[in-house]
Parts: structure tokens; sequence; C-alpha cells
């Protein structure tokens, strides 16, 4: 038993050591100048949304502000009458290039799923690459060109990941926290990474 106990506190070591490795190479990542590109390719930037998030106006700001140049952005929700689809048409006033799409409720799938199918629709006769982001986060003026210079330099398909910023600390804010940063770690070990639906980029043939 004692053995056991051991080898598994070994094995704890040397994960959260490996961790750590990850962790700092993704921060360096991070700290690194959005790439440079001389031709960015046109991204359908696709946004389903739902309900009334008290961040959700600024988060899909956040991405209508982007620094990417030839961004196709399009904002989905399942009626016309909910609060993400006056919120959509309040920002189209400011941004033209938003397009509002009103789905209908999903049948035979999630709604979230069928949200993105339909933006898809909208905009796939027009671009090459696809972005999907959620609607409730905040995102950084540079953050699509992250997204899509992986797919830009010959890869089918990036992912990204949330940070959670703690604001107090209470028991379930730093639970929270610390999972979803174990989780994020995790994104950077090739043999553990999964497609994200908050934040990924495919080109359209991948996608197809």
């Amino acid at each position: 038993m004692g053995t056991t106990f051991f080898v598994l506190a070994l094995l704890q070591c040397a994960l959260l050591f490996f961790l750590s490795r990850v962790g700092s190479r993704l921060d360096r990542e991070e700290r690194k100048p959005a790439p440079q590109r001389m031709h960015w390719p046109r991204t359908g930037l696709i946004v389903p949304a739902g309900g009334n998030h008290p961040r959700m106006r600024e988060a899909l700001e956040s991405l209508l502000k982007q620094d990417y140049p030839a961004l196709y952005p399009v904002i989905v929700t399942a009626t016309a009458d909910e609060p993400a689809a006056g919120i959509a048409r309040e920002l189209q006033a400011r941004y033209p290039q938003l397009r509002h799409v009103v789905a209908g409720f999903a049948k035979g799938c999630g709604q979230k799923n069928h949200n993105s199918l339909k933006g898809v629709e909208a905009v796939e006769d027009e671009v090459e690459l696809l972005a999907f982001c959620d609607s409730t986060h905040i995102a950084p003026r540079d953050f699509i060109r992250r997204l899509v210079a992986p797919v830009v330099d010959g890869e089918d398909f990036s992912t990204g990941y949330h940070k959670v910023v703690a604001r107090d600390t209470g028991i379930v804010t730093m639970a929270y926290a610390l999972c979803v940063q174990l989780m994020r770690y995790l994104q950077g070990i090739s043999s553990f990474t999964q497609l994200w639906g908050g934040a990924m980029c495919f080109r359209l043939s991948a996608f197809r």
C-alpha cells in the first residue's frame, strides 16, 4: 500500500511539473506579438447567441472591433424577439458589416449547433475560413488573427481556450478558475487537445 501511494505521489509531481512547463510555454506564446501576414483569407465569424448575459453586448462588440481585415461577422439567434436578437440589431446600427441570422428552433441537435450551422449557410459562399466564437467572452483586439494564423500556415483547424480572471477569492471561484486553468494547460498537449466550441477555426473544406 505504501509503495502504491509513493508511486502515485511521484506521478502527481511529474504531472504538475509537466503542466507547469506547458503553462510557461503558453504564457510565452501569449506575450508574443500577433502574427503579421501580407494576406489574410476571407473569414466568416459565426457567433451563436442566446439569452441576455450581462457581458454579452461587451463581448460581441469586442469581436466586431477585431483588427482582422477580411472578417464577415454573423450573429445567430433562435428567434427575432429574444434579448440577444435585440443586442444584435443594436450593434448592426453601428457595425454595418454585421449580419443577423434568425435560425429558428433546433430539431434533433442542440440550439447552439443549429445556430452555428445556419450562420455557416449565410457566409459559406463568400469565405475561405470559418471561425466560431462564444457570445459571452471578451476577446482581445488581435484574437481572430491569432486564431486564424495556424490555419493560414497550413493546419486544417485551430482551437483556443478561455482563461478565467478571478475577481474574488471565494472557494467556488478559485476552484472554477483552477479547473479551467488545468483544462487550458491540457489543451497545450497535442495528445489531449480537443476542439473547443468557444473559439475554433476551420478551413471551409475541412469543415465540410
